[in-house]
Parts: C-alpha cells; structure tokens; sequence
C-alpha cells in the first residue's frame, strides 16, 4: 500500500510544531509533498532535512487557498497513492496510531475521520472551542 502525505507550510511553521509534523510523515508515510507558502529559509531547511519532495507557492493564502491545496492534490494524483494523509504543519497524531493500525483502517472504507485537538500556547493544553471532527485520511 501506498500512502502519500501532503502538507502546506506557511510562514514561520518551523518555530512552531512543523518538525513534529514533518516526524509523523516519517513515521506513516511512504512519500510526502509539501508546499512552502512562505519565502521563510528556516522552513524550508527544515523540510528538506527529511528529504521530502517539495516546491514553492507563494500565492496569497487567504485568497487563494482552495486553488494551493488543489493544485498539490493533482500532483498528489500523479503519484498514484493508494491513501493520502494530509495533516496541517501543527498537526501529529496519538503514538498508538502507526502504520500497520492505517492500514487496517483502509479495510472497506473510502476515509476516516479523526478528531482534531487544537493545542492552545503550547502542548500541554489545548482549545475544545477550535477542536473538531475531519477527515484526515483518505
């Protein structure tokens, strides 16, 4: 099986939760894209230290999000993947999610939902007014 993660990196992501994002796509990915929507090199450096396939989109994102995260899913396509697992540069899941427990999730079904905890200042606390229910997988 095939599963390919996605990611769109903004301004600054990597003196936030980016690393821990980019450890996740290590740990359950077999490739992943992200795409820098910041000029920042600090971001950038720390992208490419996984030796993730990346580019540049440096449109406006909260004009043009929809057309960014389109665009890299058609690239996404051109990969042929099996699943795809997108996550938000500040997103990781819980340790007893792995590989193999993915993959028994794609047993009959199209996507999985999983429930978004929003930290709040830091990792120990988080916002259950912005935490929610998505698909994450898919």
């Amino acid at each position: 099986m095939k599963i390919i993660g996605l990611c769109v990196v903004g301004d600054g992501e990597s003196d936030r939760y980016l690393e821990n994002t980019l450890e996740e796509f290590k740990r359950l990915t077999d490739e992943t894209v992200v795409v820098l929507n910041s000029d920042n090199p600090k971001d950038e450096a720390m992208v490419r230290k996984y030796d993730f396939w990346c580019y540049k989109d440096l449109r406006e994102w909260g004009i043009h999000q929809p057309s960014i995260k389109t665009d890299l899913l058609r690239k996404i396509g051109k990969m042929k993947p099996d699943w795809i697992l997108p996550l938000d540069a500040d997103e990781v899941f819980t340790a007893d999610l792995t590989r193999a427990r993915l993959e028994e999730l794609t047993q009959d079904k199209i996507a999985c939902y999983f429930y978004i905890v929003n930290l709040w200042n830091n990792a120990e606390h988080y916002h259950k007014g912005l935490s929610f229910w998505n698909i994450r997988f898919f």
